[in-house]
């Protein structure tokens, strides 16, 4: 039997695929619903959720891919989830303690006003006010969007807020999960998608593997000609089901799990998503309106919950509620598409929170696999998707990791994380003898830059941990003659930041407008 004819209903090609099903609500289930329908509209759509399992909405930050790959090629303006879903604009990632000294750096989004990073601005001796001469951290530091309001002579009153507002630059968003899925949830059944409301018994499997369907503790059964597995850390289907191989990666990303809560905001609304380091762990703060999505992330081997909890009261105060844990392991799939079934989300691997790679690897691999394995073919395109997601979480596991190899030293977490982690492959190429020098592509390149985090990103994260090769920066500078001009150059970065960022809008001045307040 082909490989072809025992993956795929006979035909092989899309237009064979008439029952999909997601398994699954939330996020990753809805965003996997409306973009089946976008890419298959003659396909029955159906989403499979279960009333018992709850979404936890502390906040959730992504990247620019969430509108660029998700909301704009289904069609839902960033003014509705504004207006519905407590959403918020980001600017970039915020980077606070990880030295130990209380200082913080900035992860940006790509901007049009300033090359980021230009070596021009890497001083080889000492720091630079980063803030100042980046566009973004300049506009986090003003608390402004990196976005402008329009003329009036240019503006349509009747059009979409968004359209009044020109971008200087990628900018993303945050959320509260649990409304957002209710919200994807109502727009998808309004276009048609199924949405059945109950438990998954078990499953109907053909001879050669594939799910023919699904059937539920109400007795129901839902055929299936292409099911998704959206069922989070329960991962039903390719981790129980099928039993795809897990790639462990804990022994360098060791933490296991998180303490999430809320807490108030009555003050302005930040423009980023900001990381923590904490003394056994670090906290991710997510600005949603009126409130901060929280939780801190920590390796139970080094500190117990207790002291964990400690830690947060003695920042947020002796009421803070912590009703709640998440356990998780960092890792993969290595066999995310199985037959006829493919992890999204949660259930294909998870990282840590760190610099939003759950959804964003979700939107990669959905659109991975609409554009690139459709139609289908033989199975060949299911070997391709599987090398390229490992890949994708290999090069994200390696970034992820670089933001540990900070200064701090002052706890055991710190001290020794080095010692007992295994340091990547990836990493340990770009780091070389002495430092990351990513400002030569093709060494870059080899030591294992990770697809969308352009080489800027390992720049920035490696200037905010210490580890540029410095030597080879001055090298650099001697070769450009950048040394002799250095404070006008400077000096004229600024202006040109400052010029733009008067003419951005404040941050809750601008979620004001996109709710239609102004």
């Amino acid at each position: 039997m082909s490989s072809a004819s025992a993956d795929w209903p006979e035909g092989g090609a899309h237009k064979a695929l008439r029952n999909i099903v997601i398994v699954g609500g939330g996020t990753a289930g809805w965003m996997t619903a409306l973009l089946a329908r976008q890419f298959l509209p003659d396909a029955r759509v159906t989403v499979v959720e279960s009333p018992e399992i709850g979404i936890l909405g502390v906040g959730e930050g992504t990247t620019p891919h969430f509108i660029s790959q998700f909301l704009d090629l289904v069609d839902i303006p960033v003014s509705r989830l504004v207006r519905e879903v407590g959403a918020t604009i980001k600017n970039c990632f915020k980077h606070t303690n990880w030295n130990g000294d209380g200082a913080a750096y900035y992860h940006p989004f790509a901007d049009s006003v300033t090359p980021s990073p230009d070596i021009a601005f890497l001083h080889p001796e000492r720091p630079w006010d980063e803030a100042s001469i980046v566009f973004p951290g300049r506009a986090c530091e003003r608390n402004r969007v990196v976005l402008e309001r329009l003329p009036a002579t240019m503006i349509d009153p009747l059009a979409d807020p968004m359209s009044q507002l020109l971008a200087h630059g990628s900018y993303a968003l945050h959320f509260d999960a649990a409304k957002l899925a209710v919200l994807l949830a109502k727009i998808g059944v309004d276009r048609g998608i199924t949405r059945i409301g109950a438990s998954v018994a078990g499953f109907q499997q053909s001879d050669d593997g594939r799910v023919t369907s699904i059937r539920l503790a109400d007795g129901r059964s839902v055929p299936s000609d292409l099911v998704f597995d959206c069922t989070g850390f329960a991962r039903l289907i390719i981790g129980k089901l099928h039993q795809a191989p897990w790639y462990d990666v804990s022994g360098s990303l060791p933490c296991n799990r998180a303490l999430p809560f809320f807490v108030d905001n009555r003050g302005e609304t930040p423009v980023y998503s900001e990381s923590v380091a904490m003394r056994q762990g670090w906290l991710w703060v997510i600005p949603v309106q009126g409130r901060l999505g929280c939780g801190y992330v920590y390796d139970t081997r080094m500190v117990d919950d207790d002291s964990a909890r400690a830690e947060l009261r003695e920042r947020f105060g002796p009421a803070l509620s912590l009703p709640r844990t998440i356990d998780f392991s960092a890792g993969w799939f290595t066999r995310p598409w199985v037959h006829n079934c493919v992890a999204i989300g949660v259930s294909a691997g998870f990282l840590e929170p760190l610099e939003a790679t759950s959804i964003w690897t979700s939107v990669l691999a959905l659109n991975e696999f609409f554009r690139a394995a459709l139609p289908l073919g033989d199975g060949s395109a299911r070997e391709r998707f599987n090398s390229w997601f490992g890949v994708l979480h290999q090069r994200a596991a390696d970034f992820v990791y670089l933001h540990y190899l900070g200064r701090r030293r002052d706890t055991p977490f710190w001290s020794t994380f080095r010692e007992r982690t295994t340091m990547p492959e990836g990493v340990r190429l770009a780091l070389g003898a002495h430092g990351v020098r990513g400002w030569f592509g093709d060494e870059h390149s080899r030591g294992g830059n990770p697809l969308p985090f352009p080489w800027a990103s390992w720049m920035h994260i490696a200037r905010g941990t210490e580890n540029l090769d410095r030597a080879a920066l001055a090298r650099c500078w001697d070769y450009y003659g950048l040394w002799a001009d250095n404070a006008p150059r400077i000096a004229g970065q600024r202006a040109r930041i400052d010029a733009v960022v008067d003419r951005c809008l404040d941050h809750d001045e601008c979620l004001r407008m996109l709710a239609g307040g102004m």
